[in-house]
């Protein structure tokens, strides 16, 4: 379980990284419609680790409080 969040940690940062990398490179030539597309791939990516990391981290406080981020890791 404990590998788990870490692991996920791990992604949720990973992922935090190469999209600030790729937004930031000036020498990459792309058009508006990639930028679009990268952006939708990378911020899936991050709420989807950044959420799951949440649940897994918190859901043994409360049935209430595992309910709630639940929901959120479930989008």
């Amino acid at each position: 379980m404990i590998v788990n969040v870490y692991m996920l940690c791990l992604g949720f940062v990973t992922f935090i990284v190469l999209a600030v990398c790729f937004f930031v490179n000036p020498w990459i030539e792309i058009r508006w419609q990639e930028v679009a597309v990268f952006s939708a791939f990378f911020a899936g990516a991050i709420l989807c680790l950044g959420f799951s990391f949440l649940f897994h981290t918190v859901h043994c406080h409360s049935e209430q409080v595992g309910y709630i981020f639940g929901k959120y890791a479930n989008l």
